[in-house]
């Protein structure tokens, strides 16, 4: 950056571009003069200023352009104000030396690719994970698994209920709106019915599926498995897609009855991207606590203690 010939361009509130040209000394630039820019134009973000200058400058310490020897050519910008004395917020500099006397185009940097967070878009063929959800005191957990070349989601729901269990998706936090999945044990066979909420009490009849699935119920713990496309095509499930983070919303009720009103109920406080292998948080687990340290008191009575023991070993 030191002593490199500059130019800074602005655009105000008129519409009228000016160029000051400068050199810079560390990260300072030192003015030499300042005109008008032959063209302007802000258009959102976007500045483009035009302006015309000779080969040779026209000072001592301007670069000259002269064919066969390249320059390097350095970006900055400033994006809290268009006062030239500030410092740049962002700069980057050429990784080489460009010659400017050519007729040919001059390559646009290639950006490096980076992973994606969606495993499937790596070329993973499926993954897993754990989202957990505190219904009270207690844990709800609805593992699952991505199958990327299906498109299906294999969801395992689990947590203590004496009635149904029930998860859903939505695009915001509250009930009306949701896809819901309630999961119930009767008679040992396990029943799933995907339903969605037009209000604050019972989820629609009209779209309504109860079908029959992998489950169980041991010492008043729900256990479920069931399985469903990333798009369904029915009118009114949500579309879990990568980049498309839905509200996971998790309730459950005393009674089996599909119709019985939940209890307890729970939402995420922001919107979930299942489509991730990264781990999600348990918010029951126990925070870590340092060992609390002894006090000064402590640890002298501590050490006293070790020198009179060893005293009176010395001594018998």
């Amino acid at each position: 950056m030191d002593g490199a010939d500059v130019y800074l361009t602005a655009i105000d509130d008129d519409g009228d571009g000016t160029v000051m040209n400068g050199k810079t000394d560390g990260y300072k630039v030192e003015e030499q003069d300042e005109d008008d820019a032959d063209k302007a134009e802000r258009k959102g973000d976007k500045l483009s200023v035009t302006w015309t200058r000779d080969f040779e400058g026209d000072e001592d310490d301007d670069a000259d352009f002269e064919h066969g020897e390249p320059l390097y050519v350095l970006f900055a910008r400033n994006n809290d104000d268009d006062d030239f004395e500030s410092q740049h917020t962002d700069r980057t500099p050429g990784a080489k030396a460009h010659e400017f006397f050519v007729d040919g185009a001059c390559p646009k940097p290639t950006p490096k690719p980076t992973a994606s967070a969606n495993p499937c878009a790596n070329d993973k063929k499926s993954f897993k994970n754990t989202y957990y959800a505190a219904l009270g005191k207690e844990l709800v957990t609805l593992a699952y698994e991505v199958d990327c070349v299906k498109e299906e989601i294999e969801f395992a729901l689990s947590g203590n209920a004496t009635g149904w269990l029930a998860i859903g998706f939505n695009d915001k936090s509250s009930m009306v709106g949701t896809d819901t999945y309630q999961v119930r044990v009767v008679d040992g066979k396990a029943e799933l019915r995907n339903s969605y909420a037009d209000g604050k009490a019972l989820p629609d009849n009209d779209d309504t599926t109860v079908t029959t699935i992998d489950g169980s119920l041991k010492n008043g713990k729900l256990a479920a498995t069931f399985t469903r496309k990333w798009n369904t095509g029915a009118k009114k499930d949500r579309e879990l897609k990568a980049g498309a983070p839905l509200h996971v919303l998790v309730a459950r009720a005393t009674d089996t009855k599909w119709t019985a009103k939940h209890g307890v109920k729970t939402a995420s406080a922001k919107p979930i991207d299942l489509f991730t292998d990264k781990a999600w948080p348990n918010p029951l687990a126990p925070t870590p606590t340092s060992r609390p340290r002894r006090s000064s008191a402590s640890q002298l009575a501590t050490t006293a203690v070790a020198m009179l023991v060893a005293l009176f070993v010395a001594l018998f």
